[in-house]
């Protein structure tokens, strides 16, 4: 799989990049309405932040779910004036997720699929050109043509410690070198917090486990290693007081080793 993703469908009306951008008002709406889903009607907003601070210019996003975080990133994106987003789900819970309620007035129910949907609230929030959808199950994870690297990975499928091990092992090599990853619901699910907290003990001194380096072959292996003792990673478990499974999401930072902050920005 390349970067671009897949393209809007035949005859999709994809805003030009200089058309002004949909009232966000409509936007605030379906996270509200939508975001209940998933649990990303107020992290759609930390994530919109993060991309216009940051700027990223390749977002992937492993489960879209009902788009609310796919938007909020496209959004951004949008206003940022560059960056691509390619968000992935195989869409298996259309059938019941389109009964939501609060899908009701976006016409969920007339959409025979996910990717119909997505596609289209795209097209209505004003977003389709930075966003591409892929319809496919995770695992494999998506491949790269050589040299592109991520600069923000959003995962929301699964959050247990194998798939943790398994997300890191083959995206680390792939990670820009100031960059982030989020992995949903994992520092609330109290396994894979403790994983999270060894792992980014070990990897701040330069160590990888053998755990992690047996899962790949020995030139990506290599890969790893080298991106590991390069780089610096900071831990933190953004959590929601809210009394629900899907209440906290780790962020793992990533910078190079050095004496000031990442992304580069001006110094004073």
């Amino acid at each position: 799989m390349n970067d671009a993703g897949s393209p809007p469908r035949p005859g999709a009306a994809v805003t030009p990049p200089g058309a002004a951008l949909p009232d966000i008002g409509d936007l605030y709406r379906f996270a509200s309405d939508a975001g209940g889903v998933y649990g990303t009607e107020d992290f759609c907003f930390f994530l919109y932040s993060v991309v216009k601070m940051h700027k990223p210019q390749r977002v992937l996003e492993l489960g879209t779910g009902t788009g609310v975080s796919s938007f909020w990133i496209a959004r951004a994106l949008r206003e940022n004036g560059s960056g691509t987003l390619l968000t992935i789900d195989d869409g298996r819970q259309w059938d019941k997720v389109r009964q939501a309620p609060g899908l009701e007035r976006y016409g969920a129910q007339g959409y025979a699929s996910h990717r119909d949907f997505i596609l289209a609230m795209a097209e209505r929030f004003g977003v389709a050109r930075e966003l591409s959808l892929v319809t496919t199950s995770l695992p494999p994870y998506p491949e790269f043509d050589p040299g592109i690297e991520v600069d923000l990975l959003f995962s929301d499928f699964r959050h247990d410690p194998a798939t943790v091990l398994a997300l890191l092992a083959h995206f680390l090599p792939r990670m820009s070198e100031a960059s982030s990853i989020f992995i949903d619901s994992a520092s609330t699910a109290f396994a894979s917090y403790l994983l999270l907290e060894r792992l980014i003990e070990e990897f701040n001194v330069g160590r990888v486990p053998k755990e992690l380096l047996t899962r790949l072959p020995e030139e990506r292996a290599q890969d790893l290693a080298s991106a590991v003792r390069s780089r610096r990673f900071t831990l933190v478990h953004l959590t929601e007081v809210k009394d629900r499974d899907q209440n906290g999401t780790a962020w793992i930072k990533i910078a190079p080793i050095d004496i000031v902050p990442y992304p580069r920005t001006r110094m004073r």
